[in-house]
């Protein structure tokens, strides 16, 4: 009787610990060395291991973050609001990921080739099974350009990259927005 009693203790702790598991923090991702001094390696955890990730499979951005290693950080510094969220990944330059109140997704560095990350940004998209197609392009600041990237049909994705071309003072080479958009494509997804 008492060997059943114990089966029954261990069988309910780990229906519970299962449950637990599955409404509890995601595992800590290895430490992404290279971050610390690769700006490519720092987008590819701000970008394709935070926002992609979470934005794809339906999941809040905090627990992505945290278990990415970036630290939560206060949204104003990021350039959001109180009512955004915001994390910062270890590495020389600037990193940071947003979670905005919007629903949508942001990944910055302020170091790396502006060219160099937009191309890792669509592969890691591609990689990923998401077709999008180039929209509009317009001028950005600093000599750089914004440009929508859509995928096709009803509340299609939507991925804007924003490049900076010239060195003055603490800005992004590069910015991402990821977002599924609500209803039909925004007018800047039709190419211009």
């Amino acid at each position: 009787m008492r060997k059943i009693g114990i089966l029954l203790g261990v069988a309910a702790a780990l229906s519970v610990g299962t449950a637990m598991a599955n409404e509890g923090p995601l595992p800590l991702e290895p430490a992404p060395w290279a971050a610390l001094t690769s700006p490519e390696a720092a987008m590819k955890v701000a970008f394709e291991k935070v926002c992609l990730r979470a934005m794809m499979e339906n999941r809040s951005v905090g627990p992505v973050a945290v278990a990415n290693r970036l630290l939560k950080v206060d949204a104003r510094g990021a350039g959001g609001t109180s009512a955004d969220q915001a994390w910062r990944l270890a590495s020389l330059g600037r990193v940071f990921v947003v979670a905005w109140q919007d629903g949508s997704c942001s990944s910055s560095s302020e170091r790396g080739d502006p060219d160099t990350l937009s191309r890792q940004v669509l592969a890691a998209v591609a990689d990923h099974g998401l077709v999008l197609r180039e929209g509009q392009t317009y001028p950005a600041e600093s000599g750089g350009r914004r440009v929508a990237w859509c995928s096709e049909g009803p509340q299609p994705w939507v991925l804007a990259i924003v490049t900076r071309r010239e060195d003055k003072g603490r800005r992004p080479a590069i910015v991402t927005t990821l977002f599924r958009a609500k209803g039909d494509a925004p007018a800047f997804c039709r190419a211009a």
